[in-house]
């Protein structure tokens, strides 16, 4: 089983921003999303501001003119209307963005899963069958200081085998599993992210929490 410091499943910006940055502090790092090709179905409105400009570094040419204001459509047509003082917005060409910053996530050492989908994800240990969900969270939260300050608690299945989580992936049709350190939902609130969600409030109150994060910009 092959083993990452970080999976993150999504690559809108968010994701692909995570995982360059990751990658470029030295971190093994598994990308995964649906999608054969990022620049086809592109929902994302494209229209950055002033600070987005500090937090990515966008490629040359695919942002437009700033203007002072913008429109937004729902898929109802329903539309909002932005205004502001200075000319701030930019609307970016989504598709050469997303295409630029997968290449320089891989050039940057992130292996790429494309056409895969996130199925579940759960700690090692009970993936290896050495105790349950409700185990490990019991264990998490259980004092490990004895009266006199001293650590003599002994180590469960659900700590001896670290702290690691296992994520099952499927691609066409083939379901495989990858063992990570920190996994990380970047695909939106409706899609795979709410699963991951989900396991997080299941263990809530424990320090597995933090192996848990949901992404979004």
């Amino acid at each position: 089983m092959k083993h990452f410091d970080a999976v993150i499943i999504g690559t809108g910006l968010a994701g692909l921003q995570c995982a360059r940055l990751l990658a470029r502090r030295g971190a093994k790092i598994l990308l995964v999303d649906r999608k054969s090709d990022l620049t086809k179905g592109v929902h994302t409105t494209g229209i950055f501001v002033r600070k987005t400009f500090e937090d990515f570094e966008f490629p040359e040419g695919t942002l437009g003119k700033p203007i002072k204001n913008v429109a937004l459509y729902s898929p109802k047509l329903k539309s909002i209307s932005l205004e502001s003082e200075k000319d701030e917005f930019r609307v970016g060409k989504m598709s050469l963005i997303y295409d630029e910053f997968l290449q320089n996530a891989v050039a940057e050492g992130v292996r790429f899963a494309c056409a895969t989908r996130y199925l579940r994800s759960e700690p090692s240990a009970v993936a290896d069958g050495l105790t349950s969900p409700s185990e490990v969270l019991i264990d998490k939260l259980q004092p490990s200081a004895t009266a006199d300050g001293s650590d003599n608690k002994p180590q469960s299945p659900a700590t001896a085998g670290g702290s690691d989580t296992i994520v099952t992936l499927e691609k066409k049709g083939e379901v495989y599993q990858v063992k990570t350190k920190v996994l990380i939902g970047a695909d939106g609130p409706r899609r795979g992210s709410q699963k991951i969600c989900a396991l997080t409030k299941t263990m809530n109150g424990s320090s597995a929490t933090r192996k848990f994060f949901i992404v979004q910009i």
